[in-house]
């Protein structure tokens, strides 16, 4: 009896029934909009024969205070030079062109003709490569690097994970506590060592990404 009438159980089963049937929808419905994911393992690896590899990043402290920095690599992961700048004031996405921009002039300088390029932010590399619109502010750095990557050399632009540029990271994070200006190296700083070897010896980290 419910509310003082008389109902059939068998109702009372076929709409408990029905309700639980709905949020089970509702709830598998739900989950299966989620991303999947899986887990794979990045690491830095050296390039073949006869190209070398530009890693760039930039690095933004302090909400403003901006550095970029960059390594390049022979074809058997030996260090061939390496930059810290620090900027001053801007974004991250402008710091990271800023080491994008000053890596390519550092490789061309050096007369590499086979050059790999990554950089680990996607930003970058679609408003390089005009999949994106380009904001004012970056509009000039885009067209230098752009006309940097148009000269006369092989040169390949792709986008990595930040777990395999590590050692570009550290360098864009040492601008920041170095003078104003461009700061070049040719053997690796210190304290940078251990990512170097990780990298050389092919350490590989874990990371969570979309199916």
């Amino acid at each position: 009896m419910v509310e003082g009438k008389l109902v059939d159980s068998s109702a009372i089963i076929m709409d408990v029934m029905a309700r639980a049937n709905e949020i089970h929808r509702i709830n598998f419905s739900h989950m299966s909009q989620q991303p999947r994911r899986r887990e794979i393992f990045v690491g830095w690896q050296a390039p073949t024969w006869p190209w070398c590899k530009l890693n760039t990043d930039g690095s933004v402290r302090n909400s403003w205070d901006a550095g970029a920095g960059g390594v390049i690599h022979d074809y058997a992961g030996n260090w061939i030079s390496g930059f810290c700048m620090n900027i001053g004031e801007c974004t991250v996405v402008m710091a990271k062109l800023w080491g994008l921009y000053q890596g390519l002039l550092l490789a061309w300088e050096a007369g590499i003709k086979w050059l790999l390029v990554e950089v680990d932010s996607l930003c970058v590399t679609q408003m390089i490569s005009k999949q994106v619109v380009v904001p004012n502010v970056s509009y000039a750095l885009v067209v230098a690097v752009r006309d940097l990557l148009n000269r006369n050399w092989q040169v390949c632009l792709t986008h990595i994970y930040r777990e395999a540029n590590s050692v570009a990271d550290f360098m864009a994070n040492r601008a920041l506590s170095l003078p104003s200006g461009m700061h070049l190296f040719s053997s690796p700083s210190v304290g940078i060592y251990s990512d170097i070897l990780q990298d050389m010896i092919g350490v590989a980290k874990p990371r969570i990404v979309p199916i």
